[in-house]
C-alpha cells in the first residue's frame, strides 16, 4: 500500500471517531506551530473537516499545561521530535494518550 494513502486513511478512521466522539481531543504536533496549523487547513480541505477544532502543541513551555491525554488522539506530524515539548510528550503524554499515530505527508 501506498504510504501516503495509508496515512489518508488514518486520519480518516480518527476523524471519523471524534465525530462519534465529542468528549475526545485531536492534538497536533509539529516541529513548529505555523507547520501544524498549515498542516491542519490542508486536512479541513481534504477531508471537508468542520466537526473538529484540534489543539496545537506548540514549541512554548506551557503548551502542555493542564492537559489531560486520556481522551486525545495525536497526531505527530512530519519533524515534530524538533518540537521543544517533544520529550515530555514521548515521556507523559503519549504513553496515556487513546491514539498516538505519525503522519508523514499530507
Amino acid at each position: 500500500m501506498n504510504h501516503d494513502k495509508h496515512d489518508l486513511l488514518l486520519l480518516d478512521g480518527m476523524l471519523r471517531d471524534l465525530k462519534e466522539d465529542k468528549k475526545q481531543e485531536l492534538w497536533i504536533v509539529g516541529n513548529n506551530l505555523k507547520y501544524a496549523e498549515e498542516t491542519w487547513k490542508r486536512i479541513k480541505i481534504h477531508f471537508g473537516t468542520t466537526h473538529v477544532i484540534p489543539r496545537f502543541i506548540s514549541n512554548s513551555s506551557f503548551s502542555l499545561d493542564g492537559l489531560n491525554p486520556m481522551n486525545a488522539r495525536i497526531v505527530l506530524l512530519d519533524r515534530w521530535w524538533k518540537n521543544k515539548n517533544a520529550v515530555n510528550l514521548l515521556k507523559h503524554f503519549i504513553p496515556l494518550a487513546r491514539q498516538c499515530r505519525q503522519i508523514s505527508n499530507i
